[in-house]
């Protein structure tokens, strides 16, 4: 499906942006083939895939979803990936980047993507796609962690000198790794089949149900397919409501992107 004016015609910098991390998809698709791990779109690029059969015309990032074992599994593989053309974004490889989600991300390009005033300091910043884990957990969980990590953490970047920015980012992690313990207790008020982002991810609000996922099905996006949840009504209904619906241009242009500068908003 090619560009929709007036947000990403084609040769716009956000069309340009959606061609590349569709290349990157299609790459990270085969890993997940030849690896036999399971994926899903996740978020506004299901959505896509669903209601524009590819990209949310006015959207900006890419981000897919896996169950916690095949989540292991993949950062696994893309840790020890021996590409000269793109990496892992994770804690691991960068420490001064510290969302909870790792990002499968394009080593050249300076897309600064949710976080600008943090991602001035990242090690790489080309245009990726967002990792997430879904994991058996309660809604309490899924709040304090987020809560808690993101108090400690997301603050760092603000530190100049870089040697005290790692000594105190590896204090936070440290503080949030003796919460954790406590937190995960919160689980026993999960429902059976409820599955949040990984601890700490964020988005706690967003309830996902292990019976509305697989088995995975393919779906038209761009000229390729990927997967989406078996019942991905049920699925973008929990996350967005009426999701059938397009917002309007000037819900859009209050909403804007996560980038504003690829978009004439």
């Amino acid at each position: 499906m090619g560009g929709v004016n007036p947000w990403n015609p084609e040769g716009s910098p956000l069309r340009n942006v959606q061609l590349e991390m569709l290349e990157m998809m299609k790459y990270l698709d085969d890993i997940c083939r030849s690896h036999d791990i399971q994926y899903m779109l996740n978020g506004g690029s299901a959505l896509g895939a669903v209601r524009h059969k590819g990209f949310i015309p006015w959207d900006d990032d890419m981000d897919i979803a896996l169950l916690e074992p095949d989540y292991k599994r993949l950062v696994k593989v893309l840790i020890s990936l021996d590409s000269d053309k793109y990496v892992l974004h994770c804690q691991q490889t960068d420490f001064n980047y510290v969302n909870a989600f790792p990002k499968f991300r394009k080593r050249e390009g300076n897309f600064m993507g949710s976080f600008p005033n943090r991602g001035r300091l990242y090690k790489w910043r080309g245009p990726g796609i967002d990792i997430f884990c879904f994991q058996h957990s309660s809604y309490y969980a899924a709040y304090l962690a987020s809560a808690i990590r993101g108090r400690l953490v997301n603050w760092t970047w603000r530190i100049r000198q870089a040697n005290i920015r790692r000594l105190t980012t590896k204090l936070m992690f440290a503080l949030y790794a003796c919460v954790k313990p406590f937190i995960i207790v919160l689980n026993i008020f999960s429902r059976k089949g409820e599955l949040h982002n990984a601890m700490g991810m964020g988005w706690p609000q967003h309830y996902i149900w292990e019976q509305h996922l697989k088995p995975f099905v393919l779906t038209d996006f761009e000229d390729t397919q990927f997967p989406v949840p078996n019942n991905y009504d049920a699925f973008l209904t929990g996350l967005y409501g009426d999701w059938r619906t397009p917002p309007t241009a000037e819900e859009i242009k209050k909403t804007g992107t996560h980038s504003k500068e690829l978009t004439n908003i």
